[in-house]
């Protein structure tokens, strides 16, 4: 049984499933060669319990994010929450 507790958290988890679902299936086709592709680069993260600063790439030393670290130093770092 679920308790009313976890009932909010388990809503939101499962919109943002929905959410990523139905923005996956409505990708276009991919272009023709030459063309760029009109698709924007989108990754979500989803983590549990985890700060503003609990990544590596924003100065967390008590906890290892390689990955998440990895993407910052090939791309953008979100400074402003």
């Amino acid at each position: 049984m679920i308790s009313q507790a976890m009932k909010p958290s388990l809503t939101l988890i499962s919109a943002l499933l929905l959410a990523s679902s139905v923005l996956m299936s409505a990708a276009p086709v991919s272009p023709q060669a030459g063309e760029p592709d009109p698709r924007p680069n989108v990754i979500i993260i989803m983590t549990d319990d985890q700060g503003a600063g609990d990544a590596g790439c924003y100065g967390a030393k008590d906890l290892l994010t390689p990955h998440i670290d990895g993407l910052a130093s090939r791309g953008v770092r979100f400074t402003q929450v």
